[in-house]
């Protein structure tokens, strides 16, 4: 089921996303891990943290293009005979879809971005945790 298609279905509780993980290794970049993420995606910190940034780039291009595009919805028929007429409802569909299309890329690179950060941020509070447990673990020696 589309993102879109859940929008119009109140009832839709999940969506593909939910199967998606990204896991943070510590691999090399370019490294294979010993096991498969299923599902997912597992990646050095390095390389989810690049990703990361260029898909908020990426985002930020999206929306640009969006709010350039939106006089592509409303363009007015020269005048009011029938080519005119038809040929300026062709177009300002074809200009709904396109921004139509931005807009369904923009919120798959937020699920995205979404998704990442919360990868990057759940390893960042392991981390802590790890740190935190040795540093006692040194103190009690």
């Amino acid at each position: 089921m589309s993102t879109r298609q859940q929008q119009d279905d109140p009832g839709a509780t999940s969506s593909w996303w939910d199967a998606v993980t990204f896991a943070v290794t510590d691999l090399v970049p370019g490294e294979r891990p010993p096991h498969q993420v299923s599902g997912g995606f597992a990646m050095s910190k390095d390389e989810m943290r690049q990703l990361l940034a260029d898909a908020k780039t990426l985002r930020t291009l999206i929306a640009k293009q969006g709010k350039a595009a939106e006089p592509l919805r409303g363009i007015a028929a020269p005048g009011q005979d029938p080519a005119s007429l038809k040929y300026t409802d062709a177009a300002n569909k074809t200009g709904s879809n396109y921004v139509g299309h931005l807009g369904l890329q923009g919120e798959y690179l937020d699920k995205l971005i979404e998704k990442l950060s919360k990868a990057l941020g759940v390893t960042t509070g392991h981390d802590r945790n790890a740190s935190d447990a040795l540093r006692k673990i040194g103190q009690g020696l």
